[in-house]
């Protein structure tokens, strides 16, 4: 790991134990003073973890697009250029990634990414996609197989953008880059509005007419 860290060496509960024992401490206390050092260990890990995911992301660099939507004539980053450019940022910090799925309900995947940290502190992050095979109009474009590894692979360069905070930069000028933040925000304004106004968004039905899977889809062009 990167030298802007600086390593904390846990506390050994057993050497604790030792020293404790040999002086012939209550074993109720023993269990006590136990716990206490396992928590502090756990914190400690905790917080590393919580260092390395800043500079990991303040190291991490742009993603260019790299791919296009010949539905929605949009510009996407392929998962392995995604991997490409975060990989060797990721795992400087001391991080792993890890993948498995959920069950399936609502007509929507349930993908599992476990973010793992050297220290020993890992954290779990669920994502909920449609289950892929289906164009706009709702006809069958993949066989289930093909469904399942196109469904995985999105979740995994979105979630991946997540959690780093990504910024996937698009190499055209024609507007088909992604929404800017004040977009998303706006966009989710105005869903929020109609949810409160007893109108809620049919949110697979709304995607399907704007020809997106979702609000990470929608080119810039399309905003309006």
């Amino acid at each position: 790991m990167s030298t802007d860290l600086e390593s904390t060496v846990p506390v050994n509960p057993m050497t604790i134990l030792d020293r404790l024992t040999a002086q012939n401490v209550d074993p109720d206390k023993l269990g006590k003073v136990i716990d206490l050092v396992q928590n502090w260990n756990a914190d400690q890990a905790k917080k590393s973890f919580a260092r390395a995911m800043v500079c990991c992301q303040r190291d991490m660099p742009d993603v260019i697009d790299d791919a296009k939507n010949n539905q929605t004539q949009s510009t996407y980053a392929l998962l392995e250029t995604v991997q490409r450019v975060a990989k060797p940022v990721y795992t400087r910090w001391g991080f792993s990634l890890s993948w498995s799925e959920g069950p399936v309900k609502d007509n929507l995947r349930t993908i599992i990414m476990t973010v793992r940290h050297e220290d020993g502190h890992y954290e779990l992050h669920h994502g909920h996609y449609p289950i892929d095979g289906e164009g706009p109009k709702g006809g069958k474009t993949m066989n289930p197989l093909q469904g399942t590894v196109s469904a995985h692979t999105y979740a995994q360069r979105d979630m991946m953008r997540q959690l780093f905070n990504l910024v996937l930069a698009g190499q055209d000028t024609d507007g088909n880059i992604s929404l800017s933040a004040q977009q998303v925000e706006e966009l989710n304004t105005l869903f929020d509005e109609c949810r409160a106004a007893g109108n809620e968004v049919n949110s697979d039905a709304f995607w399907a007419y704007i020809g997106c899977k979702d609000m990470n889809d929608l080119p810039a062009s399309k905003f309006e």
